[in-house]
């Protein structure tokens, strides 16, 4: 009889936990509705902030200005077609404290989004914008003192050209893609090195048969296998190229410093043009930092950061 008692006693406790984690679900529930709608809310008011304030420019410049159509929302995917610029902080705030309010009112943002953005790795992300205001909006944060630069959202197959075969020359580096494409730089022009991996996912469907023994018959069914594959590279800036050297570029143009592995050959090649372009800034975080930037997305967000960083070395404000 007291194991009875027990279990019910126990049973009642249970039940009280799940009313207590049903409760707490439906207020985090309703916390999310609450702050999706101010989101919403300050994303209008940007909107027409934006517009506002390029019609007074406009007009203050002698021009007339047409708004094309509204913002996107930063948050949404937008598709290749339509041009989306980042405006990012290449240098963070002296006091983020002292930053803060001038930040939420230029990007309409609640002051822990703010925090949260300024959080993101360097340099940090603020907004995803059509060009015009993207442009404005870096305008508005360098007259409030602010180090702001702005960097493209590449499309699809339109990023890093990447390398197929490489040659170290006495002065420069020529790198060539496997449609023929060739990229030439001076070592003195090289600006910035980029180690990191990448990690991609393929999936492949195969057909495979088996027996039913309840249609007593052999049939065959389509399954798909995912695998994911770890690509270590090494990109690079500067003098007009944007290259990728990968796992699949062939290391010939190392000729005998080439080592026995990928992974330590990719190193000999950056200690290498380490070596021949000293001014050329060097950045390995992307060989632990895993990178899921929200308003870029994990396809493209360690290029995203890389060509911020590029475009911040290229106006002094790196690093």
């Amino acid at each position: 009889m007291s194991e009875a008692r027990a279990l019910a006693d126990k049973l009642r406790e249970v039940q009280e936990e799940l009313r207590q984690t049903r409760a707490q679900l439906d207020k985090q529930r309703a916390q999310h509705v609450r702050e999706q709608a101010a989101l919403e809310k300050a994303l209008e008011q940007t909107r027409k902030e934006a517009t506002r304030l390029r019609a007074r420019l406009d007009q203050a410049a002698g021009r007339r200005w047409m708004p094309s159509g509204p913002i996107e929302p930063a948050q949404a995917p937008l598709p290749d077609a339509v041009a989306q610029v980042i405006v990012a902080l290449a240098r963070p705030p002296l006091s983020v404290e002292e930053a803060l309010p001038a930040l939420s009112r230029l990007l309409r943002l609640s002051p822990a989004d703010v925090r949260m953005r300024l959080a993101l790795p360097r340099p940090s992300i603020l907004a995803r914008l059509p060009a015009l205001e993207a442009e404005m909006l870096r305008d508005l944060l360098i007259a409030e003192g602010f180090s702001a630069v702005l960097g493209e959202v590449p499309q699809m197959g339109r990023g890093l050209m990447q390398v197929r075969r490489f040659t170290l020359d006495e002065r420069t580096l020529t790198v060539e893609s496997a449609k023929g494409e060739r990229q030439q730089a001076r070592y003195a022009e090289l600006r910035l090195l980029v180690r990191g991996r990448r990690k991609t996912t393929t999936v492949e469907t195969q057909q495979e048969e088996y027996y039913d023994p309840v249609r007593r018959r052999r049939v065959k069914e389509e399954v798909k296998l995912k695998e994911d594959h770890v690509e270590l590279f090494l990109w690079v800036y500067g003098g007009g190229m944007t290259a990728a050297i990968t796992e699949g570029t062939s290391m010939v143009g190392l000729g005998a410093l080439r080592a026995a592995t990928k992974f330590a050959t990719l190193q000999i090649l950056t200690e290498e043009l380490r070596k021949r372009a000293p001014q050329a800034v060097f950045d390995d975080r992307f060989l632990r930092l895993h990178l899921s930037l929200p308003l870029v997305g994990p396809e493209r967000s360690q290029e995203v950061l890389a060509g911020l960083m590029y475009q911040a070395i290229q106006e002094g404000m790196w690093p």
